[in-house]
């Protein structure tokens, strides 16, 4: 019976942390900054 709770407690211990990085990650990921568009006109060389 103790070995039971045992890995069951583990288990559910995994899938918390698990979710957690999880969670973690998808913040990581969805929160990039947004690039701006740069306009560029060429310059004529003054000779």
């Amino acid at each position: 019976m103790k070995k039971i709770l045992k890995i069951t407690t583990i288990s559910i211990l995994s899938l918390i942390i698990l979710l957690i990085l999880l969670m973690t990650l998808g913040i990581v990921i969805t929160n990039k900054p947004q690039m701006q568009q740069i306009s560029y006109e060429p310059v004529s060389p003054d000779y």
